[in-house]
């Protein structure tokens, strides 16, 4: 658990472990609660979105609360159900989360004020959250959306409701639902997972809590056996929206995530998970105290983002080393900007001033990186060897892939993201592309948070920036050959001791093209190649089981990005092949872990 949560929690020892008699007060406590969080805990709405209460004008009108962005649309929308054991719980509660959602993916919001128990048993709410998607999806000129990109989504109860929507839908030939966004969401009511019996050992008030709020949820007339209320227990699970679930590591419903995100990709759905460390559950919004917070709004975002068809705007103009810096920050987007100090709402703002381009051309280029990826996938299949390379891969399906890499792997284009891509369709997550630090003892401090997300491998590749020089008169590198050697076999030491994966070493290739060769030399700045093959060559030499994907590279002319120093979109692809093509060459004692 992050320690800046332990007086934030400490209410939870002290408060109980039952819901009040009178939901009434209860409910009114919570809002009272909730609006002392803003500004210190929670950030508040951005003044770019206004936002209006309205009721749903069908048979049955269910109150909502709608946000829209100011810049105008058509856009993608996202019904969303807000959290509270389906007893608390409002847009009025939910309102900073939804208004930030809006404003940062450029989406409009309709936060559903559902029916809550006691006073309305299940399916009120279940209901009132499907006829929402249905008047959001009749009323998408009036809202300025485009009807085939309305996503759902939903907190802790909210994500349950979200989930059975997706799959009353299916069922009853609803609207097309483009996205299901579930964030620490209830899928179970059975509660029989490992994540709840380490919650009632390590955080029993939190555990009696939400036990109590899932028990009163079943004495409403809600059946654990029931996909409308356990959509874990549907028995089929094809034909769903693609999905991307988050959870907190220190939450009871943790391995519901998990365990719905293995099931919907091996019946063929998209579905991207996200472990967050340190998080409990009902924290995860509170981007003013936790920068894991903030990662998890971003990858919110993300995904909304990924739903915003490619603007109208003139890109045609940028110049291409400012495209491949926006591809640079790309689908991974705040990494740069935690290491500089930047809040999550200034990002935007401060890419299109350094970079002198419009909000609306930052979106198209975003939009376009977010297509290119799929579209690379598809062609990237159609090359029978390629394809089956992949089916060569240790890999099975439910196993969540780690990558430990550098800016290398978070780049819109990446071969990590195409991987991503790739393995989701077999039903394997790929769990980060995360950026691990500047050097290999910075990956050091932070390597457990990777560990915590429990994956079954872990993929390491970095230490070219162990190598990089700095100082035009020192030409002094950052670390050691020896050093990065002993940091590589720390990090395989740690993995080996405190979780059940495979590590698999993958050294990085020389990310410098020929012509900046000279430049460099003369600045004493950045990477030489000869230190890159030194590097290479030790670590392959030095690292049981490394691999060694060079042979597979051939960087010709349309290799490099403009920015000289990573690879393009092309580069990626071919670096992505080799690593495809090294990785099934996996050593049987690496394969049994």
């Amino acid at each position: 658990m992050d320690p800046r949560l332990v007086p934030v929690l400490a209410r939870f020892a002290d408060a109980g472990t039952e819901s009040p008699a009178d939901p009434v007060a209860e409910r009114a406590a919570e809002l009272a609660d909730v609006g002392t969080m803003v500004g210190t805990l929670t950030r508040p709405v951005p003044s770019t979105v206004t936002w209006s209460d309205t009721v749903t004008d069908d048979d049955v009108a269910v109150p909502i609360r709608i946000y829209t962005p100011s810049r105008p649309g058509p856009r993608a929308a996202l019904v969303y159900a807000h959290g509270g054991a389906w007893r608390t719980g409002s847009p009025a509660t939910t309102h900073e989360h939804a208004g930030t959602l809006a404003a940062d993916a450029d989406v409009v919001v309709v936060s559903v004020d559902y029916r809550l128990i006691p006073e309305h048993p299940f399916p009120a709410g279940l209901d009132d959250v499907w006829h929402a998607l249905l008047w959001t999806a009749a009323h998408a000129d009036q809202l300025g959306i485009d009807p085939h990109r309305i996503a759902v989504g939903g907190s802790s109860a909210g994500g349950n409701l979200a989930a059975a929507v997706c799959l009353r839908a299916r069922d009853e030939g609803g609207p097309p639902i483009a996205l299901q966004l579930l964030e620490a969401a209830v899928l179970d009511l059975r509660r029989d997972t490992p994540s709840w019996d380490e919650a009632r050992r390590d955080l029993p008030p939190l555990a009696a809590i939400l036990d109590d709020g899932l028990s009163r949820y079943v004495a409403s007339g809600a059946e654990p056996a029931d996909p409308n209320c356990s959509p874990l227990a549907a028995v089929d699970l094809h034909d769903l929206p693609p999905a991307v679930l988050l959870a907190g590591e220190a939450d009871p419903l943790r391995d519901d995530s998990v365990r719905y995100a293995d099931r919907l990709g091996a019946a063929g759905v998209r579905a991207a998970l996200q472990l967050f460390p340190g998080i409990v559950h009902g924290t995860e919004n509170f981007v003013e105290l936790m920068p894991i917070a903030q990662d998890w709004h971003r990858t919110c975002v993300a995904a909304l983002r990924a739903l915003v068809a490619r603007p109208d705007a003139d890109v045609s103009g940028i110049p291409p080393e400012v495209v491949g810096l926006v591809s640079g920050a790309g689908l991974t987007r705040g990494v740069l900007f935690e290491h500089l100090g930047v809040p999550a709402a200034g990002e935007d703002a401060l890419i299109t001033t350094t970079l002198g381009i419009t909000s609306e051309q930052l979106a198209a280029l975003r939009a376009g990186f977010v297509a290119d990826v799929g579209h690379a996938a598809d062609k990237l299949l159609t090359d029978p060897a390629f394809a089956a390379a992949l089916d060569r891969l240790p890999f099975a399906p439910g196993e969540r892939i780690a990558v430990v890499g550098d800016s290398l792997s978070a780049a819109a284009n990446s071969w990590a993201n195409l991987l991503a891509e790739l393995l989701g369709r077999r039903g394997i997550t790929v769990l980060n592309r995360a950026v691990s630090g500047r050097t290999t003892t910075e990956t050091i401090s932070v390597f457990g948070r990777t560990l915590a997300m429990d994956p079954d491998w872990i993929l390491l590749m970095i230490g070219a920036n162990d190598v990089r020089r700095h100082g035009t008169r020192t030409g002094v590198r950052q670390l050691s050959l020896a050093e990065s050697v002993r940091n590589l076999g720390e990090l395989r030491r740690m993995a080996a001791e405190n979780s059940r994966a495979r590590v698999v070493t993958i050294p990085s290739h020389p990310v410098i093209d020929p012509a900046r060769i000279e430049q460099n030399r003369a600045a004493g700045t950045f990477w030489l190649v000869e230190d890159l093959d030194e590097a290479r060559r030790v670590i392959v030499e030095s690292i049981p089981d490394a691999l060694d994907v060079h042979a597979g590279i051939d960087p010709g002319p349309g290799y490099w990005a403009p920015d000289g120093v990573h690879p393009s979109a092309e580069g990626q692809q071919q670096l992505l092949r080799a690593i495809v093509d090294a990785l099934g060459n996996v050593p049987a004692a690496v394969r049994r872990g």
